[in-house]
């Protein structure tokens, strides 16, 4: 699991003036797309539709295709952005972005006791969020010099009541605690929670802090639609 540290590395774009740029937005009926907006932060899935261009859900309702994406289509990913937005066209033009490393969503139970899990900090700010049938969590932990990969893992909390409520357990893996530093992971969720038939569900995610305290939060969720 790497550290966010946000100098953020902008992957391949292509300039506007490219010719896939170009090929992209005529086919969305654009030749020039006004970036005076100011830039707007989002964390976005990334998608395909049925003619095989990619697209960004920026949210259950909003689809947007970047006029500049130029990387292949390798199946759903989250990533974090900055984007200057024109929904009422349906486009945006990509000024940064960087992928957010893809946490383990395990089909079996688990509690916050289990004795080889570190605690985390999830921060409570606009990336920690509940969208899509994903969740996406920025947090705090301790780490090392780099060299050693951590996992965080995401189990369905045991108990027929507990149909909505999710365990957050953070691996250290051995690293070392040198440093306490901030990273963004994300996990689908969607397979491990019933369908929710189009309502809206509370869900409560539950961890154990720094400190070893137990600490939860409640987010607004529907199932994928």
């Amino acid at each position: 699991m790497k550290k966010l540290l946000y100098i953020l590395l902008a992957l391949t774009l292509l300039p506007a003036c490219s010719k896939q740029a170009s090929e992209v937005m005529e086919k969305l009926n654009c030749t020039f797309f006004d970036m005076s907006g100011n830039m707007t932060q989002a964390i976005v899935t990334v998608k395909q539709d049925a003619e095989g261009v990619v697209f960004f859900q920026l949210d259950e309702k909003t689809q947007l295709y970047p006029v500049n994406y130029a990387q292949p289509y390798e199946g759903l990913k989250r990533i974090i952005c900055g984007l200057s937005l024109d929904k009422e066209k349906k486009r945006c033009y990509i000024h940064w972005m960087d992928e957010i490393d893809r946490g383990d969503a395990a089909t079996e139970t688990g509690t916050l006791m289990d004795p080889q899990s570190a605690g985390l900090d999830v921060l409570d700010d606009w990336m920690t969020s509940v969208e899509d049938g994903f969740l996406t969590v920025h947090y705090s932990a301790w780490w090392g010099e780099g060299k050693v990969p951590h996992t965080l893992r995401l189990y369905r909390s045991s108990g027929e009541e507990n149909t909505f409520e999710l365990t957050l357990l953070h691996f250290n893996n051995g690293d070392e605690a040198l440093e306490k530093g901030d990273a963004l992971v994300y996990f689908d969720i969607d397979p491990l929670l019933a369908p929710t038939q189009g309502e809206y569900k509370t869900l409560t995610i539950k961890w154990t802090t720094l400190e070893g305290k137990a600490a939860s939060k409640e987010f607004k969720y529907r199932s994928r639609q």
